[in-house]
């Protein structure tokens, strides 16, 4: 068939093989890093270094192309996105981009740094502070209307970083009274900004990372000394210090955390080296930490010289990680995500582990899906009009464009 002729071809296929339990999709023609992961795993934010896009099951779509652009975060359902744009707080939905109300004075600024799961709570901070003299504010925006969560000391800072699937509970730092240089978590509930303090007297800055769904557990880490960093998971006014993969580490990470905290997932140091992209599993109460790159290979995955260095996120289901490594002999990070259960699919199809193609075999060779639904087929050397839900196991349409004269 010649693709030079416009017609519709019906795509038949057989059953797709077993998807191995664990899945590694290296990015490589992407850079940056990821920032949010939809509830069920299956659109990825990034923040590139010419812009953010999204990646969602092997398809890629550039929301800007300025660095001065950056999308921080999510809804459950991926329709809506904050993040922000040169000096300004935004959110995206549908294409569009609103900027945020700022306090009235000259020169506000902000910036959304969370979402809410239902979209109704966007949290960040702004400048000028509503509330005492410090600036920057923690603030939220609940459906549109700007206001200000307060401080823990007048003269200080705070910022939110996390707010929970209803928007009631956030959470985020702030400067404690009384001491300078110091940094301490804060719980934010019905008007209520509560110091949440440091898991051991004496150290310096504890910084939380994520807040779970329910509001219940916040992840983040601590500093016990300059060289003494550690995870820690907090829940109903209580720390749990987390364990480093080796006793031999010097500092641990967690960045984020599944809906019920049975996974999280961060970084670790050993002495000297690098950081190595870390998970925490929880097992009849206890956490169990583990480099990421040696649990993948447990479970059969090739990295082929890939290092992980970090993992940033991981879905309210537990089922993708994300995160960010590279090829020493290359010297770019490049992103990846790690599919736990099954891997995902399109039109039948195993996603390959690039993220962005799948093969077909003997029908229609190996597709590039980057830009779905108009797909690449290099087999014929052609763009063709491909929609995954048209397919199914019994066949599906393809069309071919006419070739100009």
């Amino acid at each position: 068939m010649s693709p030079k002729v416009c017609f519709a071809f019906v795509l038949a296929f057989s059953t797709a093989s077993l998807c191995s339990a664990v899945s590694l999709f290296v990015l490589d023609t992407l850079d940056g890093g990821p920032t949010a992961i939809s509830s069920d795993g299956n659109t990825v934010l990034f923040a590139g270094y010419y812009g953010s896009y999204i990646w969602e099951r092997a398809s890629v779509r550039y929301l800007s192309d300025s660095s001065w652009v950056s999308y921080y975060d999510m809804t459950d359902d991926a329709q809506f996105l904050v993040g922000m744009s040169y000096s300004d707080a935004i959110i995206w939905s549908g294409n569009q981009v609103t900027n945020l109300p700022l306090p009235a004075a000259d020169h506000p600024s902000g910036s959304a740094l969370a979402i809410s799961g239902d979209g109704s709570t966007v949290v960040g901070y702004i400048s000028p502070a509503i509330t005492g003299t410090g600036s920057p504010e923690a603030a939220a925006w609940r459906y549109g209307s700007l206001f200000g969560l307060g401080k823990l000391r007048d003269d200080g800072e705070s910022q939110a970083v996390g707010v929970s699937a209803d928007g009631m509970v956030i959470t985020g730092r702030a400067q404690p009274p009384d001491v300078e240089n110091q940094w301490v978590p804060f719980r934010w509930e019905a008007g209520v900004m509560a110091n949440l303090g440091h898991p051991q007297a004496g150290n310096r800055a504890t910084f939380p990372h994520a807040i779970s769904p329910d509001g219940r557990l916040i992840v983040g880490s601590s500093e016990f000394s300059d060289y003494d960093e550690r995870a820690f998971i907090w829940e109903n006014g209580n720390y749990t210090i987390l364990p480093h993969p080796d006793s031999s580490y010097v500092g641990s990470v967690v960045n984020d955390l599944s809906s019920d905290g049975s996974l999280l997932v961060g970084y670790t140091s050993a002495p000297g080296d690098w950081s190595y992209g870390a998970i925490w599993m929880l097992d009849n109460g206890t956490y169990t930490a583990i480099r990421l790159d040696e649990y993948l290979v447990s479970h059969g995955i090739d990295l082929k010289g890939f290092e992980i260095f970090e993992v940033t996120n991981v879905s309210a289901d537990g089922s993708t990680m994300a995160g960010t490594g590279w090829y020493p002999d290359v010297g770019y990070n490049r992103p990846f995500i790690v599919s736990l259960g099954d891997a995902p699919q399109w039109g039948g199809f195993e996603i390959r582990p690039d993220g962005r193609t799948i093969d077909t075999g003997e029908l229609l060779g190996i597709i590039d899906l980057a830009n779905a639904p108009w797909c690449y087929l290099y087999g014929l050397g052609t763009f063709t009009f491909i929609d995954e839900g048209s397919l199914s196991e019994s066949g599906g349409w393809v069309w071919f464009p006419k070739e100009a004269n």
